[in-house]
């Protein structure tokens, strides 16, 4: 009687409560500004500067890239590349005010 009362109960949980909406590999929050990008994009390489599809494609590209690098999920572990990291250190300076003249 007492191995009943010490039988551990598992409760399962789906795992899709943890993830996020998207639409296959893109997050649902970059949908827009992507698509704002995209149509940017179009205009400014065929519209105004008379160009081919493969440089609209590859300026839409760029541009969803650096959209995506700058405001998605997780943007620290990219943008941390390139600032060091602090190094605290205690510094011993003795007050000196600058409109004193010696």
């Amino acid at each position: 009687m007492a191995s009943e009362n010490n039988v551990e109960k598992y409760i399962y949980v789906s795992p899709i409560l943890d993830s996020k909406p998207s639409l296959g590999p893109i997050p649902s929050e970059q949908i827009l500004p992507w698509g704002f990008i995209s149509v940017v994009s179009l205009v400014l390489t065929q519209g105004v500067l008379g160009l081919g599809l493969m440089p609209t494609g590859l300026v839409t590209i760029w541009g969803c890239g650096s959209w995506w690098a700058l405001t998605g999920s997780e943007t620290w572990k990219f943008l941390g590349k390139f600032y060091p990291t602090p190094k605290w250190v205690s510094g011993n300076f003795n007050y000196k005010s600058i409109l004193e003249d010696d």
